[in-house]
């Protein structure tokens, strides 16, 4: 099944990670948005650099850390309901639980990307886009 890209458009500051060969897409919000989610992570098949354009499949699947620290897992509805009516390929469900289950281990733990205070990723943001 193939669906045209879809272009999204983020109405606040943001940075994004996207690791090598893991399964998620994290966006970390700029302290100064206000919004309700100081991380967003997507679970993903892994993402995959085509020149400049980003591919992979978002497996519905969200880990959501507020600005409390409260971690959530949130849309697990939508993967078993997903994953059942799309008939993902098994290894697709089980790569899927695998990263939910390696995010959540990261976030606990502070490791990768998720050990930073948030603010730290926007002024180092800053600073390197000073020095273009």
């Amino acid at each position: 099944m193939e669906r045209p890209a879809k272009t999204p458009t983020i109405p606040y500051a943001c940075v994004f990670h996207v690791p090598e060969s893991r399964g998620y897409l994290a966006r970390f919000a700029d302290p100064e948005a206000q919004l309700g989610a100081a991380v967003y992570v997507d679970i993903t098949t892994p993402p995959a650099w085509r020149g400049s354009k980003l591919d992979m499949v978002d497996l519905d699947f969200d880990v959501v850390r507020g600005w409390d620290g409260q971690v959530q897992v949130v849309d697990e509805d939508e993967f078993a309901t997903n994953s059942k009516n799309l008939d993902y390929p098994p290894d697709v469900v089980a790569g899927a639980r695998q990263s939910l289950v390696d995010v959540l281990e990261m976030i606990q733990r502070g490791e990768g990307p998720f050990g930073d205070d948030i603010a730290d990723k926007f002024r180092l943001l800053d600073e390197l886009s000073r020095h273009r």
